[in-house]
Formats: structure tokens, sequence, C-alpha cells
């Protein structure tokens, strides 16, 4: 973090165009950063072999629970794989990274590596909205049957 990039690596995953990479780079060059930004990234490839199969799994878990011909059951069906998916876009979005921050900026992979990090967090987003939203219907679903 630095006083131009507040959020850290997030700010070079939505930098869209070579001169707004360009300037992350170089705040961070200047910071002695680099090196610790490709060391994150780097572990960012192990994490998120974690969080996408997690996702992967809760979808799947959330999903079991729905009626057998709801849309919540088919959603959950279609979003499971989405979360495998969202992890490769974020593979995708650190090669785009390692590479500007090994000093290959250029306009088509800040926008590679931008597009990849939108899609990943509307993946990751969907996903989580809907295993905590499957997960609240599920227990209201119980509580109702009870009462």
């Amino acid at each position: 973090k630095t006083s131009i990039t507040p959020n850290g690596i997030l700010h070079l995953e939505f930098a869209s165009n070579a001169a707004a990479t360009g300037n992350i780079v170089n705040a961070w060059e200047k910071e002695g950063l680099i090196k610790k930004a490709e060391i994150n990234t780097y572990w960012d490839l192990v994490f998120l072999l974690f969080y996408s199969a997690l996702l992967f799994i809760l979808c799947k878990i959330v999903s079991k629970k729905m009626g057998e011909k709801s849309f919540l059951k088919k959603a959950g069906t279609i979003l499971a794989p989405s979360a495998l998916a969202a992890g490769m876009l974020d593979v995708l979005e650190n090669g785009g990274m390692l590479a500007s921050l090994a000093g290959i900026i250029r306009d088509n992979i800040s926008l590679f590596t931008f597009t990849a990090s939108v899609i990943k967090w509307l993946l990751v987003t969907l996903c989580i909205l809907y295993i905590i939203g499957g997960t609240l219907y599920i227990l209201f679903k119980k509580r109702k049957a009870y009462n």
C-alpha cells in the first residue's frame, strides 16, 4: 500500500490501461515494493485454489438442499462451476499482473488483467450471495416447517 495505492494490489487488478498500470508500478518501484507485490501475487495462486474450491463445494451443498425443480437448485448448479471459473480467471489475472510487475506494461495486458479481475469478482460475489441467500432460505424453510 502507498499513498497512490491505498487498496494495495487491487489497484493493479483494476488498472485498465498502460498509463494507470505504469503509475502503480512506478509508485511501487520507488517504494521498493515490486518484489513484495510479486510474492503476494504468487501466494494468491495458492489461495485461489482454496477459495474457488470452497465456493464450489458450498454452492453444491446449498443447491442439494433446494427442491428438485426449483430455480434456486438450477442457480446453484450453474454457480458451482462458476466458482472454479473464477479461480481460473484469477490465474489469468495474476499472469497479467506478474507481466506488468516485470515491466511489460501495455494497454492490452492491462485491459486483459482488468477484464479477468472484473469477471472474477462478479462470479465470486454471485457465489457468495447465493450461498448466503440460499442458506437463509433453507433456515427459514426449516423454521417454517417446525412452526
